[in-house]
């Protein structure tokens, strides 16, 4: 043998480089969380009802927390709900 010769590598010796497969949107489904359109529009829509809360909020404070109905307070409980899907991304199904 001589000493010019080189060692065979073989191809997976070599370090490979991580490669971004997909677009964005598959890389974020992957990941288990959601992209960015849809938690803008999540957020955009859950603003009235977190409006809501706010103003239901107030009125438990003035004192007047009888008038306060259920769907109200359930339409509240959503939208902060939604407002927390939209900020941190997570998936709940």
């Amino acid at each position: 043998m001589s000493t010019n010769q080189t060692k065979n590598t073989k191809p997976d010796d070599a370090p490979k480089a991580p490669q971004a497969s997909g677009t964005v949107f598959q890389r974020a489904a992957k990941a288990g969380k959601l992209s960015m359109g849809v938690r803008i529009l999540i957020g955009v829509i859950a603003i009235p009802s977190f409006l809501l809360s706010c103003m239901l909020l107030a009125t438990a404070l003035s004192g007047d927390a009888g008038s306060i109905g259920f769907f109200e307070t359930i339409y509240a409980i959503v939208g902060v709900l939604a407002l927390y899907i939209a900020l941190t991304g997570k998936r709940f199904f």
